[in-house]
């Protein structure tokens, strides 16, 4: 529905800013700060709002200052404060969503901005880009956006939405103000306390995904504006997920025995280098094939968060000899017992490992490494 994609809307290579393993991590903590689905609206906002005011302090004579008035339980974007200038970063992941800029960023007056800077998050293995696909005014967007009743929120195609050229007049507006007045805003409504109780006691309802949908946005602008009522929504929210959720799988294979990849080159030396995907969790265990090989192999798992799920790596390296024994097999099996995935080591071979694989919260299968008679077996649970 979004269509930031016009052709005659952007220039053919718009700026892009390298996500570097700092900022992944930090990233990280905050997908485990957020117990339920918000996790990954927490984590593509991180990403882009850590390096975009890296960027911006290049041009800027105040240092940036990121609003974290509002919170990623709630909605998606992130406001940054330059000066007399108030920027709200439009987060969304290429190729998978679409930019769209929630209403509560427009119509909420402290919540409001300047400008809206619609930032594209490429993730890859190798880290990823944020790209700064353009931007619009608030007036622009009053006047000349479009508007979503059922989303509830704003999109445009509007041909001034640049990129190289006309990021320049915004940084200029970052460094001397805002170049135009915002569009007006109507009065929020006057919630009295009785009814905001009523309002935070639906709404803490972990069952219910989008709770900004569940009310009238009259009365739930007026509900997020307030600090207190805020935050508390925040904290029944998050303090009822985080008891209903069950451990995570991080959490079970670290109870199981699993050890971090970290604590691993700590104690022992390897002919291979562990090599940690920017945005995941790496962990092995040491597995003994008795005398089928000299000593153990370790076999890797890695775990990346993708959309509010978990993704899973496997990889097998030796220990104490250069390469694999020949025919050493990794597999994974479904809940039935069937094998969906396998790899089998060759002659030379330094380490073999599994394409990506996830499942849903409470799916299982079954991790086995094979040589020849001797065999180990682990059951995981997403």
């Amino acid at each position: 529905m979004v269509n930031f994609h016009e052709k005659d809307a952007f220039l053919s290579e718009p700026l892009r800013l390298p996500l570097g393993p700092e900022t992944m991590d930090e990233a990280r903590d905050e997908f485990e700060r957020h117990p339920n689905n918000a996790g990954w609206t927490a984590y593509i906002n991180r990403l882009c709002l850590d390096v975009v005011i890296s960027w911006l302090r290049q041009f800027t004579v105040e240092e940036p200052r990121p609003d974290l008035l509002i919170c990623w339980e709630f909605l998606n974007g992130a406001a940054i404060d330059c000066g007399a200038t108030r920027v709200v970063l439009v987060p969304y992941q290429i190729p998978q969503n679409e930019p769209f800029i929630p209403q509560e960023w427009v119509d909420i007056p402290i919540f409001a901005a300047d400008y809206y800077l619609v930032c594209g998050v490429d993730l890859d293995e190798e880290g990823g880009w944020v790209h700064l696909k353009g931007y619009v005014s608030h007036w622009q967007l009053k006047n000349y956006g479009g508007y979503d009743s059922e989303r509830r929120g704003y999109y445009t195609n509007l041909k001034e939405l640049k990129t190289e050229e006309e990021l320049l007049m915004l940084l200029a507006a970052v460094r001397l103000g805002p170049r135009s007045p915002r569009a007006e805003i109507s009065p929020l409504l006057a919630l009295n306390r009785q009814r905001a109780e009523v309002l935070l006691n639906q709404l803490s309802n972990t069952d219910i995904i989008a709770p900004w949908l569940e009310i009238s946005f009259a009365e739930w602008a007026a509900l997020l504006a307030n600090d207190r009522w805020r935050r508390r929504l925040y904290e029944l929210r998050t303090s009822r997920s985080a008891a209903a959720k069950p451990a995570s799988l991080l959490e079970r294979l670290l109870k199981a025995g699993w050890q971090t990849a970290e604590e691993i080159l700590e104690t022992q030396y390897f002919a291979f280098s562990l090599r940690s995907i920017n945005d995941s969790t790496s962990l092995g265990k040491f597995v003994d094939l008795g005398t089928q090989i000299r000593g153990s192999v370790l076999l890797m798992v890695t775990l990346t968060p993708e959309n509010g799920e978990t993704d899973v790596r496997l990889k097998v390296f030796p220990t104490r000899e250069k390469h694999l024994p020949p025919n050493l097999q990794l597999l994974v099996l479904d809940e039935d017992g069937d094998v969906f995935m396998e790899a089998t080591s060759q002659n030379a071979d330094n380490s073999i490992q599994l394409q990506d694989f996830g499942g849903e919260s409470g799916d299982r299968c079954k991790i086995k490494v094979i040589l020849g008679s001797a065999s180990f077996s682990e059951e995981i649970t997403f």
